[in-house]
């Protein structure tokens, strides 16, 4: 390999882990604006274009990861496989599948599955996980000991396949789910209505209003309140506990201001 090789492939190298490593949009790399960065450091330097990426070398990088850690799980007794589904900003659904090792609780992104206009049901989604299983080896599901994922009733259906085919699987229930959906049950109760319309009616207000939103964070910023307002997402039933936490903390700023 000549220098002027090595230099290429050195730079592209470079290029690849900035991609994977702060998931700008590989296309950037087509932009004159890059070409005039890239041009402007060393003008015999060259790149590839964002097609190479996206369909060679990201691939490429993400199977030999991949492959190095299932080498290393390969050698650890008692994994527990877990496994979720997501909808992206393009609307597209994926499942996401993950190992993770008793000892140190280190979780490994093995699978990643687009599965837009399938059927997510619980035999479809457990045959992607058997699939996954001999797809690294026929006694790779040896070393696995638990199996979880959230308690929508398709993935508890996967967990209880999986435990049926695998019988030293333990189905693992999802605690935090669990907890989330008694948060959401105790929020129910009609003595929080009027707490919870209140904090959600002051969210809203310093969300939409610009003006308010900027005071209040300058005197927290004066006043070094650490946290501010949380907002309260859709499946994170238990943050209206953080919200009220934060409200009179934040509140304690606006009452030193109308002082």
């Amino acid at each position: 390999m000549s220098k002027a090789e090595a230099k290429s492939l050195k730079i592209n190298q470079a290029v690849l882990n900035l991609i994977c490593g702060t998931g700008i949009p590989p296309t950037i790399i087509d932009t004159d604006e890059w070409k005039n960065v890239v041009s402007a450091i060393d003008k015999t330097a060259t790149t590839y274009g964002s097609t190479s990426f996206v369909d060679m070398y990201i691939p490429g990088k993400v199977g030999r990861i991949t492959e190095e850690d299932i080498q290393v799980l390969s050698t650890v007794e008692n994994l527990t496989i877990s496994y979720d589904g997501s909808t992206t900003k393009a609307v597209e659904s994926i499942y996401t599948i993950h190992v993770t090792t008793p000892r140190h609780r280190q979780t490994d992104l093995i699978e990643g599955n687009e599965a837009s206009g399938m059927s997510h049901s619980g035999p479809q989604i457990s045959n992607k996980l058997f699939k996954t299983f001999e797809g690294h080896g026929s006694h790779w599901h040896e070393k696995l000991s638990g199996i979880s994922s959230d308690s929508t009733g398709n993935t508890e259906l996967v967990c209880e396949i999986v435990a049926k085919a695998i019988p030293w699987v333990i189905n693992l229930p999802y605690v935090c789910h669990l907890l989330n959906n008694t948060a959401k049950d105790i929020g129910k109760i009609p003595f929080f209505a009027n707490t919870i319309t209140r904090l959600h009616s002051i969210i809203k207000y310093f969300r939409k209003s610009s003006y308010a939103k900027q005071h209040l964070t300058a005197l927290q910023i004066y006043l070094d309140f650490k946290e501010g307002h949380v907002l309260v997402g859709n499946t994170w039933f238990s943050l209206g506990g953080g919200v009220a936490k934060t409200v009179p903390c934040s509140s304690q700023g606006l009452n030193v201001a109308w002082e």
